[in-house]
């Protein structure tokens, strides 16, 4: 498409102009999701198709428990995708919705979150599932935390 001269083009920059920022309407989701779920938090990320890991965005509701999330991202993630249980492997194992410190294979980093993560925040559940294009790239996840076990959660 030639920019400024396509229709389509047009139409398109006129859609994208009306669209909440990124961070608003992650928030906007977190927020719903949190009151539907009745949980402590949520979190709601996103990334380009087949990106994960490289640029994705965060964004936690209520916003006290984001330092919380930021350990994730930056302590647990890294070593959980090393370890080859990252989102592929979830997906492929659990499907899209799932509990991971229930079903991780690495048992001391699921004990190691829930010690110096959840247990500090009076947390007990953490549900996570995975936001898939047709092709089966990660567009993003819902991250869902609260005082209930994850089993609880998860019905």
């Amino acid at each position: 498409m030639r920019r400024g001269s396509d229709a389509r083009w047009n139409a398109t920059l006129g859609t994208a102009s009306r669209l909440l920022p990124a961070e608003e309407w992650r928030t906007s989701i977190a927020a719903s999701l949190q009151e539907a779920a009745g949980a402590e938090f949520v979190t709601v990320v996103t990334c380009p198709p087949g990106d994960w890991g490289a640029h994705f965005q965060m964004t936690t509701y209520p916003f006290d428990y984001a330092d919380l999330m930021v350990q994730v991202r930056d302590s647990f993630l890294p070593r959980i995708e090393r370890l080859g249980e990252g989102f592929r492997d979830a997906v492929a194992r659990h499907g899209l919705v799932y509990a991971p410190l229930e079903v991780a294979r690495n048992r001391p980093i699921a004990e190691e979150m829930r010690e110096t993560l959840l247990a500090p925040a009076d947390l007990e559940g953490w549900v996570v599932t995975s936001i898939v294009d047709g092709a089966g790239e990660l567009l993003g996840a819902l991250a869902v935390g609260g005082r209930s076990r994850s089993e609880t959660m998860l019905e």
